[in-house]
């Protein structure tokens, strides 16, 4: 554990790019490098955080991170911005991905849910690295075969200008 606490800038950098998985490690392990020692690491935690989807983090679990009592006005900032995310209608959040980043970025989540819109098709499968096939959850109960027939959310790509 020591050894992670005295990796220097681009150490870990390179480790929360492209070894650390999901948003919430990522975001943890950062908030804990710069603790280790707060006013040498201090400047660095925003640029380390970059590719960390702070939106989807859960608020709760920041708010006892203690992020608030060593670095207030971030926790403060990325606290907003979850409530803002959470705040929107889902064709806002489908328009706030859509013209935030193209392609997403690397800690963007990988599992792809998906459930049946039809009355034959009954079943809620997931997608997600490192197998990349679709893996069956569970079946559609019965008691909702003969009530609806499904349903289906179209988009279309938001203009971004």
């Amino acid at each position: 554990m020591d050894d992670f606490f005295k990796l220097d800038e681009q150490e870990l950098k390179r480790l929360v790019d492209e070894e650390l998985p999901g948003n919430d490690i990522s975001f943890f392990a950062v908030l804990g490098w710069a603790q280790f020692d707060q006013e040498g690491r201090r400047q660095q935690v925003e640029s380390l955080l970059e590719p960390v989807v702070l939106e989807l983090l859960d608020p709760d679990s920041i708010r006892r991170s203690g992020i608030k009592a060593n670095f207030p006005l971030m926790a403060a900032r990325i606290l907003r911005s979850i409530e803002d995310y959470r705040g929107l209608s889902l064709q806002e959040r489908i328009s706030y991905w859509s013209c935030r980043w193209s392609p997403p970025p690397p800690k963007w989540p990988q599992m792809q849910v998906v459930c049946s819109a039809g009355y034959f098709e009954k079943l809620l499968s997931c997608r997600c690295p490192p197998a990349n096939r679709w893996q069956k959850l569970t079946a559609k109960p019965e008691k909702l075969l003969s009530k609806s027939l499904g349903s289906r959310y179209e988009g279309s790509r938001p203009n971004c200008a």
